[in-house]
C-alpha cells in the first residue's frame, strides 16, 4: 500500500474508529473492539519492514513500538481495558491526525516539487 494510501487510510477509518473508543469507552459495542483488533493484526502486512535504524525510518518504528501493542491490549480487553487506556486512545488518535496530515503536506510539497522541476 503506498503511503498516501496509507495516511487516508488512517485519517477516514483509524482515527474514527479509535476516537469512537475512546468517547464511548465502556459503552463500546463488543463488534467494535474486533475491528480495532483485526485491523491491528493487519499493520505488519502493510507497513515497510524496517531495514536501516535511524531517525529518517522513525515513521516506520512508531507502529511497531507503541501502537500496536496499546491497539491490541484494548482490543484483547474491550470494556475492561483501564480507562487510562482508553484515554491514551485518543490521544494516539489526536497525534496520528498531525503525522497523517503532515505526511500527506510532505508529499503533495514534494510532487509539486518533481513538477517545477520538470517544467524548467
Amino acid at each position: 500500500m503506498n503511503s498516501l494510501k496509507l495516511n487516508l487510510f488512517h485519517l477516514f477509518i483509524m482515527i474514527p474508529l479509535l476516537l469512537y473508543i475512546s468517547t464511548k469507552k465502556d459503552k463500546t459495542e463488543d463488534k467494535y473492539f474486533g475491528l480495532l483488533g483485526g485491523l491491528t493484526l493487519m499493520i505488519p502486512l502493510v507497513v515497510k519492514p524496517i531495514k536501516k535504524y535511524d531517525f529518517s525510518n522513525l515513521k516506520y518504528f512508531i507502529p511497531y513500538l507503541y501502537q500496536i501493542p496499546i491497539l491490541l491490549y484494548v482490543s484483547y480487553n474491550g470494556k475492561e481495558s483501564h480507562m487510562f487506556v482508553l484515554k491514551m486512545l485518543k490521544g494516539i488518535a489526536i497525534l496520528q491526525i498531525i503525522l497523517n496530515l503532515y505526511f500527506i503536506y510532505e508529499r503533495i510539497k514534494s510532487e509539486k516539487d518533481k513538477e517545477k522541476k520538470l517544467a524548467k
